[in-house]
């Protein structure tokens, strides 16, 4: 993975491609571009970019339909949408369709620089909740269980080794020691 992140270009202007792919590789994202927006769909699983940025206005299809088909096919990755034609229902109607970020054209390198920080860091943080929530979910609910003391810490640990395997396990004790607290984990 490059510092940055990795940015797919989607825009109908080669001269436009050409200048946003060396200004962001300037400024440390690994960049694929290309003029063909139903291309740059089918470059999204083999590239897996942190960022898609894509016209609002070209000849094929335009940003509208490229961020629901992005939406579509892989949910969270961020769109920024870039327009000459900036107005504020256009803005809306591309956030309604699903990107992160709008800018207009003439396009502000550093300002562009910016949102695609922004739409990576959102990526990279919206991926981590989600790795988080899989492992919250998939650990042992330890929660009911309480003590401090070093048989109670061994119980825990043990517990915690054995709760995310398919083993059959016999827990036995006297009544009222929590034995089905220990089951439930």
């Amino acid at each position: 993975m490059s510092a940055r992140g990795k940015l797919l270009i989607l825009d109908d202007d080669q001269d436009l491609c050409d200048l946003l792919t060396r200004a962001s590789t300037r400024r440390g994202f690994e960049t694929t571009a290309t003029t063909d927006p139903a291309a740059g769909l089918e470059m999204l699983v083999e590239l897996d970019p942190d960022v898609v940025l894509t016209d609002l206005n070209m000849g094929r299809m335009d940003g509208l339909e490229v961020c629901r088909r992005v939406v579509e096919r892989r949910p969270g990755l961020p769109v920024v949408v870039l327009t000459a034609f900036g107005s504020m229902e256009s803005a809306i109607a591309a956030i309604r369709a699903g990107a992160y970020d709008f800018l207009a054209k003439p396009v502000d390198i550093d300002g562009l620089a910016l949102a695609l920080d922004r739409a990576v860091q959102h990526r990279r943080l919206s991926d981590e909740v989600r790795r988080l929530r899989a492992a919250a979910r998939a650990a042992p609910r330890l929660d009911d269980l309480t003590g401090e003391s070093a048989p109670m810490r061994a119980l825990f640990d043990l517990v915690s080794r054995v709760a995310p395997t398919d083993s059959s396990v016999l827990v036995h004790g006297e009544s009222g020691t929590g034995k089905e607290l220990v089951a439930r984990a």
